[in-house]
């Protein structure tokens, strides 16, 4: 990467245990992203993402920092947080509770920075939800290279319409001034 070189990921994942910071992981898979079609001639990208969003598909590359100066990143979807190919409960709990919502403060993947600009915002919230990915099961392609194709229960609906209340009934209570006191 430092020559200038490219790393395809297609639909994998690594691990790079030392030498590659956070920070230097998300301006490589940045270089590779380009102008948004995934088709960078270096860093890091993947042409099965390229694939995907050239056909309508929001896919990313997901990336986490387990904070041992290791650094993970793979095919993944905007919303899975984990890089664990499911969109569920626990990537749902990860955007709402890592506190980086609306902060300004710098935030990762796994708090739900999905379009890498370093923040959580409404913006990454439309990422999330517009996926359609919500308890749908895998979005990986099998091995045979073709994906499966989930229809989406009207729960899936409910439950995106739920995460957005929640948020912003977060937002607001972190807004509002306090009340007058109880007096007893």
């Amino acid at each position: 990467l430092s020559a200038g070189g490219l790393v395809d990921l297609t639909t994998g994942a690594m691990t790079v245990t030392s030498g590659l910071s956070a920070a230097e992981l998300v301006a490589e898979i940045l270089v590779g992203r380009g102008d948004g079609s995934w088709t960078g001639a270096s860093g890091i990208s993947s042409s099965a993402v390229a694939a995907e969003v050239a056909g309508g598909t929001p896919r990313a590359i997901g990336w986490l920092d387990h904070g041992n100066g290791a650094v993970s990143f793979a095919f993944s979807a905007p919303g899975d947080t984990n890089i664990d190919g499911v969109v569920d409960i626990i990537d749902a709990a990860n955007f709402l509770a890592g506190g980086a919502f609306d902060a300004g403060t710098p935030a990762s993947w796994y708090e739900g920075d999905f379009n890498y600009d370093g923040l959580v915002n409404v913006l990454d919230a439309a990422d999330f939800v517009s996926t359609g990915l919500y308890d749908t099961g895998s979005y990986l392609p099998t091995a045979s290279g073709l994906a499966v194709a989930v229809v989406p229960e009207p729960v899936t609906t409910l439950m995106a319409a739920m995460a957005l209340a929640l948020l912003a009934c977060h937002r607001a209570a972190r807004t509002t001034h306090p009340r007058s006191r109880i007096r007893s």
